[in-house]
């Protein structure tokens, strides 16, 4: 059964899997999927925004799956959710998603691995290309103090 993007049943679906992955137990099962989640990010509305991210910071939550998440490809257009015109929401996730990535990259010794990641990477996006810290610096001035506490969190992390 194919599903309508923003429909009920996918919502639905996506809800089961970031249930499904909250432990760590199903993670590997869907990391051939992370192109896809990443796709989705600019293909849905709001709510599958939201859900998608919500889906993809589980997986940032376990260091094991580092390496599968930072080799996947992602559209550049990724670095666009780092934008003041996002609502709280978005912004607060994508910035759990980039702190969570560098603190398991950190932790798992892979800044020394560049060589192994491609351009279009979520680890080139994200530590290499240098635009990521640019917007998440551009950031600090938000007018949401939640948003902005946030982007001072991550700052000082890097």
């Amino acid at each position: 059964m194919i599903c309508r993007l923003d429909s009920a049943v996918q919502m639905a679906g996506l809800r089961l899997l970031t249930n499904m992955t909250v432990t760590n137990h199903y993670q590997h099962l869907l990391s051939y999927s992370f192109p896809d989640f990443f796709a989705l990010l600019f293909l849905g509305n709001h709510f599958t925004k939201i859900q998608t991210m919500k889906l993809i910071i589980n997986f940032t939550e376990n260091p094991a799956m580092t390496r599968e998440l930072v080799s996947c490809k992602v559209p550049s257009e990724l670095i666009s959710l780092f934008n003041k015109g996002w609502d709280r929401e978005i912004l607060l996730n994508i910035l759990t998603l980039f702190e969570n990535i560098n603190d398991n990259i950190k932790s798992e010794g892979l800044a020394s691995s560049r060589k192994e990641f491609s351009r279009s990477s979520l680890f080139f996006l994200f530590k290499e290309s240098g635009v990521c810290v640019k917007k998440i610096r551009a950031l600090a001035n938000h007018s949401d103090l939640v948003v902005k506490v946030k982007v001072l969190k991550v700052l000082t992390k890097l």
